[in-house]
């Protein structure tokens, strides 16, 4: 970054798509405070302004200013810059190094989200057995019973129905343990959760156990139901409801390439999904999917543009857990060349803790991003940049057909080994496409992740790699 003095120098800028993605990029994701600057300076908020024009709730950004300029100040306010206004009293600015000082101390607490009831739920129940009644009761009926009081009970939707619900919960424990039961071997009369049952265990996950199921309408889903250990770990407990309101934010969207959230309940912790028909990305590589460069950019093209549609959401929605095991291929084997990249496990996006179970599933901890695993000084696990790191690692795979090691991209050797990975396949079509994939993935799963390329520059390379792979006569952008 520069200083821009002359209009040459600013249209020039403008016009070079690669910078204005990265000051994109940076209003999106960021804090900006502007100090020093004049704020209305057209060389700064024309990006402010391209930038909300595409993403209306970017911001807050702040402009720090010791000069009174209205006019100025109600133009800034509508490119999402708010003007704070102060006085250098004693000439050494000492409310700004107070202001810093504040910054530098404070840390944010985490959002929370509402308790979850399921939408799809049976009449509602006038009374509720007393306890000893209840637990004596089939995990099926008890969960009817319960999923029912819940829904009555947060109807309201305020504080004082949130208060009651955990009150609720607190009671009637014992039965909602008991409800967290469901048969892995289940037989024609299928356990049921809600309108869907459970007809196919399928697999075990480090928080959750899937079912293949359907609903009342003979639908296929998927029924994800967690460990009970979720709702006595108040941590756990809010992250999955930040997972699931961030699913329900995803559904509204209909992001393409994104799995379709159906429902949930948190008694017993439950999430309801479409079924895809299809493979994991892990399993389609190690059946040898992507022997060919056409087929490695394809998935990884499509895999890029779903997470980055989901981080251009108004709510920004982070995934944090990309990996081969939460990628599916859909009509896998139908036609290899045609199966759709479905993104999977959206239910603790919002929340993913260092070293929690989720960590420790096979394959899975090398994906994670340096900062998921341990807090480290002027970094963040909301950062879009833990899905660039995520995204790096999978491409890696879906090359290699290997799992990275754990902090592998700390060791001295890592540019040089995968580049050694990435070349053992040579590119008929493009002789360096190897090469600049390489180089792309090491700059996404770089250590620091402020200097880790942003989701929208590795889009914007993906592309170009995506067009070279298809049509490399036509290649003319160096």
């Amino acid at each position: 970054m520069s200083w821009v003095f002359t209009e040459k120098k600013l249209q020039s800028l403008l016009a070079d798509e690669r910078y204005c993605e990265f000051v994109k990029d940076c209003v999106k994701y960021s804090t900006i405070v502007l100090l020093g600057i004049s704020a209305h300076d057209r060389a700064v908020i024309a990006h402010f302004e391209r930038a909300t024009s595409e993403f209306p709730n970017c911001g807050p950004h702040f402009w720090i200013t010791s000069a009174d300029q209205q006019d100025a100040a109600l133009q800034v306010e509508k490119a999402g810059i708010r003007t704070t206004l102060y006085s250098n009293r004693d000439g050494a600015h000492t409310f700004i190094q107070n202001l810093f000082d504040a910054v530098r101390k404070h840390k944010p607490e985490a959002d929370t989200a509402a308790p979850v009831h399921q939408t799809h739920t049976s009449n509602s129940v006038q009374t509720i057995p007393a306890l000893s009644e209840l637990i004596s009761k089939s995990p099926n009926e008890i969960r009817t019973i319960l999923n029912s009081a819940a829904a009555d009970i947060l109807s309201g939707e305020n504080d004082e129905a949130y208060n009651r619900f955990e009150a609720f919960c607190i009671e009637y424990s014992r039965a909602i343990h008991s409800a967290n039961y469901v048969s892995q071997h289940p037989s024609e009369n299928a356990d049921t959760i809600g309108g869907y049952r459970a007809h196919k265990y399928v697999k075990e996950g480090g928080f959750a156990k899937v079912w293949y199921g359907s609903s009342e309408e003979g639908e296929p889903v998927a029924i994800k139901v967690f460990r009970h250990e979720i709702r006595e770990q108040p941590d756990l407990l809010r992250a999955f409801r930040r997972g699931v309101r961030s699913m329900r934010f995803l559904e509204k969207k209909r992001i393409p390439g994104v799995v379709r959230f159906l429902d949930a309940s948190e008694v017993p912790p439950v999430v309801v999904m479409e079924w895809v028909d299809g493979v994991t990305l892990h399993d389609a590589v190690r059946q040898g999917a992507t022997r060919d460069w056409w087929q490695k950019l394809r998935i990884a093209t499509e895999l890029c543009r779903a997470v980055f549609a989901v981080h251009n959401t108004p709510e920004r929605i982070v995934h944090r857990d990309l990996r081969p095991h939460n990628v599916m291929l859909r009509d896998f084997y139908s036609d290899r060349d045609t199966s759709q990249v479905v993104v999977l496990d959206f239910d603790l996006s919002w929340h993913l803790n260092a070293l929690e179970k989720s960590v420790y599933i096979s394959g899975g901890t090398a994906y994670l991003a340096p900062e998921q695993l341990y807090e480290r000084p002027g970094m963040s696990t909301r950062s879009a940049t833990v899905d660039s790191f995520g995204f790096g690692m999978t491409f890696l795979y879906i090359v290699t057909g290997a799992d990275p090691t754990f902090f592998a991209h700390m060791q001295p050797d890592w540019e040089e080994r995968v580049m050694t990975a990435c070349t053992a396949t040579p590119c008929k079509q493009w002789r360096s496409l190897p090469r600049r994939v390489s180089r792309l993935i090491v700059a996404a799963t770089l250590d620091d992740q402020n200097a880790r390329l942003t989701f929208g520059q590795i889009l914007s390379e993906m592309e170009k790699l995506w067009t070279t792979i298809q049509s490399p006569t036509e290649v003319n952008d160096v």
